[in-house]
C-alpha cells in the first residue's frame, strides 16, 4: 500500500476542517465513523490517556 505525502497533506486539509468546530478527539472519531460507514474495509483504532486526550490512533483505509 502506497502513502504519499500528498495523501497525507489531503488527509491532515480535512481533519483540521472538521476541527474547527470540535475536539479533535471527536473530529477524528465523527470522520472515522462516516469513512467506515461507507467503506466497510475501512478500519481504525483509537486509545485514549487518563485524561481523554488521544494517546494512539491508527487506520487502514485499502486501496480502490
Amino acid at each position: 500500500m502506497t502513502f504519499s505525502k500528498n495523501d497525507c497533506e489531503n488527509y491532515m486539509r480535512t481533519i483540521k476542517r472538521l476541527r474547527l468546530a470540535e475536539g479533535d478527539a471527536v473530529a477524528f472519531q465523527n470522520y472515522f465513523n462516516k469513512t467506515q460507514s461507507i467503506d466497510s474495509k475501512f478500519y481504525y483504532s483509537m486509545n485514549f490517556d487518563d485524561e481523554n486526550k488521544i494517546k494512539n490512533l491508527s487506520w487502514v483505509m485499502h486501496e480502490s
